[in-house]
């Protein structure tokens, strides 16, 4: 399932996808769109590109190595040349 379809790793920016809540009885006719690719077509979806982003929410659970954390606020950012990718 792609998830950020217009991603690319080398433009030092995050693609935030944000799905905002679908109810279960409404889901199964998305599930043809988001296997295609199509999320950003979804009107309960929002999408941005960010350097930097934060996320807060009580309890909220973050997988950090494999590990679940629960933590209260987590900032995400680019780490601009910290990966070399070979094409």
């Amino acid at each position: 399932i792609v998830i950020a379809p217009e991603a690319k790793v080398d433009d030092g920016l995050l693609d935030v996808v944000i799905v905002r809540y679908i109810p279960r009885w409404r889901i199964l006719p998305y599930l043809p769109k988001l296997l295609a690719g199509k999320v950003l077509t979804f009107p309960e979806t929002i999408f941005c590109r960010a350097k930097k982003v934060t996320f807060s929410a009580p309890d909220m659970l973050v997988n950090i190595d494999g590990e679940l954390q629960k933590l209260p606020q987590v900032t995400l950012s680019v780490a601009e040349n910290a990966l070399l990718i070979h094409r």
